[in-house]
């Protein structure tokens, strides 16, 4: 008699499971990517000294994904910029209270956008309504200063013009020096309503029809005999030129 042959019972052998342990990695980075299914936007604010021309309906992006919107731009009680941020439910998680927010451009055409980036440490989770001290980026920070300096050259600039005109004005017989002084507050209005390029092209068109009627006038003053009024207009007029010539 040939002894049996057992066969072993399928039920009772233990089938692997897999370690919970081993899965968190891939679920932590599908959570960071789409955020908690279970919840709706997030929304926060984010507090900047100037939101450099950020408008509502700018986009949010985290690492070049766009996430969010703002939703509004307004100014508070203590002089802050507030704007108000939207963010898309699935990407909750690329925000955090530690979060870097900065205004930066949004391609050639001068547009503005909320870029969000990861701060230092590690993640402190996002608390809903929020707010965020916002930062300038690099970029704007030397805008900014180039816009100040423009500035303060313009402000130079006004200020010779008005005591060039006020000089013009003062003399009041000469009705060619009340035409001169008309003529040079109209350029200062109208050249600072526009871009530098033009202005650069106004300049070129009508300064030589201003240098034209100062010669004019100084020549009117020599012939009435006010020849040290003649020189002093002649020499404002001269630096206010010059002036005007090396801001093109």
């Amino acid at each position: 008699m040939e002894p049996s042959t057992s066969i072993p019972d399928r039920r009772s052998t233990p089938r692997p499971r897999s370690r919970p342990d081993a899965l968190l990695p891939g679920l932590c980075a599908l959570l960071l990517l789409a955020g908690c299914g279970g919840e709706g936007p997030l929304r926060f604010a984010v507090l900047f000294q100037d939101a450099q021309g950020l408008e509502r309906g700018d986009e949010v992006e985290y690492k070049g994904l766009e996430i969010g919107e703002v939703t509004g731009v307004a100014v508070d009680q203590q002089g802050n910029v507030r704007v108000e941020v939207e963010v898309r439910a699935r990407h909750r998680a690329a925000v955090a209270m530690n979060s870097l927010v900065e205004v930066e451009r949004a391609g050639v055409l001068g547009g503005r956008k909320l870029v969000v980036h990861d701060g230092p440490g590690a993640r402190i989770p996002m608390i809903e309504r929020a707010e965020l001290i916002g930062r300038e980026s690099e970029g704007d920070r030397a805008v900014d200063s180039l816009r100040r300096a423009g500035r303060s050259a313009l402000e130079g600039l006004s200020a010779l013009g008005e005591g060039l005109t006020e000089r013009l004005r003062s003399l009041r017989d000469s009705e060619q020096a009340k035409e001169l002084a008309d003529a040079l507050t109209r350029f200062g209005e109208e050249t600072s309503q526009m871009s530098r390029e033009q202005a650069t092209r106004f300049r070129e068109e009508q300064l030589p029809a201003l240098r034209e009627r100062a010669a004019e006038l100084r020549r009117e003053l020599e012939e009435k005999g006010l020849e040290e009024d003649a020189q002093r207009v002649w020499d404002d007029f001269q630096r206010w030129l010059e002036e005007v010539q090396g801001g093109s």
